[in-house]
């Protein structure tokens, strides 16, 4: 994995959807299971999400190219906005999407968006 990170446990239960059940999907208890892994944020409105962070890291391509990649999170300060942009940096999805570059998390800026 990318920086040599696990992604770390999720807080939220998975979500599933309804049409990616293991079982029968038209099975009364498929559709129970898929209401109980339904993911619900732990905040009941916007008002009470935390704040929204810019992230951003630079990186470095495998041909030397400098560049950067952004990542918006919900944090509710600083350090904790930029654990969860190096988190996401390490995902398969982020690491595809940058084409393989490496990123420097030491370096990491971020902006506090709303």
């Amino acid at each position: 994995m990318a920086l040599g990170l696990a992604p770390p446990a999720s807080p939220f239960p998975t979500a599933r959807w309804p049409h990616s059940s293991d079982s029968d999907s038209g099975s009364a208890t498929a559709a129970a299971a898929t209401a109980a892994t339904t993911a619900v944020a732990p905040w009941s409105s916007p008002a009470c999400a935390p704040p929204l962070w810019l992230v951003t890291m630079p990186t470095v391509a495998r041909d030397g190219r400098p560049g950067t990649q952004s990542f918006a999170v919900r944090a509710t300060v600083l350090q904790d906005a930029i654990i969860a942009a190096v988190a996401c940096a390490g995902t398969e999805h982020a690491l595809l999407h940058r084409r393989g570059a490496r990123v420097d998390p030491l370096r990491a800026s971020a902006e506090l968006r709303s």
